[in-house]
């Protein structure tokens, strides 16, 4: 199985990492600053905008690359690996801005994208209330842990719409003007990457900025995934590039020292061949889905139901790559600032996303159990 397409993908994806490669050195530099101010720094952003790193998963017909899972991978894992704050926050607004674009029918779709792909933002759960207004929704509410808040000029809301008794999602676009952030993003882990609670206080949306049905109106076949399966590939990239840069600290270390104990360097090679492992079977697993999405047949909701249990697997493996760097580090890892203490923290706050808990695996194992029912 080819995890990566031919031509685009394959070509764009080189030349992604090697601006990448040219942006290290910024990214890296500006994770103490991210961290200080509770959002991505300044530079940063500047540095992986102008990397076209916000257009990854936005669909070709709106501005964007359109590229597979299998790419995006790649590419939100290698920035983690350099600073978490940049990973998680090119993750979200493409997760949000990919969404718009596929999903938000004419003219609210043009007025997003008449100047481009946009810094964009977004909350999953549907928080707040939303009420009928002439020509489109009022909607108010708190709605939490807005990823990349500071600096998105575009917000997509999951809300609930009173007196509508279908229960349909309904999201709705706001323009940044709209939004009130409510700087409360004091966190253990991730303070780079500015997740305050927003606000929405009585706000006018027009029916051309809401989003009632998901049926993709433009992108490639992976749009038809919905939910925590559709963001289950980008939060397995955080993953793998948090554990490899845990396995890169572990190894700087053990290099360091004049005695290599065998047990030491049974643990890092073990880290490091489990990590490659999951991060192939992510690749190989979401490209499965996606190449059964394009047939229009497919039931989306069941070819990608397993999609979050792969994501957890790569973050408990990832999290085993975080603890082992730690203990390998030995006291060294005590004295902060330093990695060791940075990874631990993130890692941990990254491993607090639904999309990655346990309870997926439970579901693989209910609808396996329901199937030999059925087949009985």
């Amino acid at each position: 199985m080819m995890l990566l397409t031919e031509g685009n993908d394959q070509a764009v994806l080189g030349r992604l990492l090697g601006r990448i490669d040219r942006i290290a050195e910024t990214l890296a530099e500006t994770t103490a600053e991210s961290e200080q101010l509770a959002c991505l720094s300044p530079r940063a952003l500047e540095a992986l905008r102008g990397a076209g790193l916000y257009a990854l998963n936005v669909p070709r017909e709106a501005g964007g690359l359109g590229l597979s899972p299998a790419a995006q991978i790649r590419i939100i894992a290698r920035l983690a690996e350099i600073d978490s704050a940049s990973a998680w926050n090119v993750m979200v607004s493409n997760n949000t801005a990919s969404f718009i674009a596929a999903y938000l029918p004419e003219p609210g779709y043009s007025e997003v994208f008449q100047d481009g792909v946009p810094a964009c933002a977004g909350v999953g759960p549907p928080y707040g209330t939303t009420i009928p207004a002439e020509g489109g929704y009022r909607v108010s509410g708190v709605f939490r842990m807005c990823s990349g808040a500071d600096h998105a000029e575009w917000f997509r809301f999951h809300t609930k719409l009173v007196a509508d008794e279908t229960s349909r999602p309904l999201f709705v676009i706001v323009p940044r003007s709209h939004v009130t952030l409510l700087g409360n993003w004091e966190v253990l882990g991730l303070r780079g990457s500015g997740s305050p609670d927003v606000e929405l206080d009585g706000v006018y949306v027009p029916e051309h900025m809401a989003i009632f049905e998901e049926i993709p109106l433009r992108g490639g076949p992976h749009f038809r995934q919905r939910d925590l399966p559709a963001a289950a590939y980008e939060h397995a990239a955080i993953a793998v590039g948090l554990g490899r840069r845990a396995v890169q600290a572990a190894t700087a270390v053990i290099a360091s020292r004049a005695t290599r104990h065998e047990k030491a360097l049974n643990a890092l090679g073990r880290a490091n061949v489990n990590l490659e492992m999951a991060s192939l079977a992510a690749e190989a697993e979401f490209t499965r889905v996606c190449e059964l999405l394009d047939d229009p047949e497919t039931d989306a909701d069941a070819a990608s139901a397993n999609n979050p249990a792969i994501a957890a697997h790569a973050m408990n493996v990832a999290m085993d790559c975080v603890e082992t760097a730690y203990r390998l580090a030995g006291a060294a890892a005590l004295y902060t600032p330093n990695e060791f203490e940075r990874l631990l923290r993130d890692a941990h706050a990254a491993s607090q996303h639904a999309c990655v808990q346990d309870f997926h695996f439970t579901n693989v194992g209910r609808r396996m159990v329901d199937a030999l029912d059925r087949d009985r």
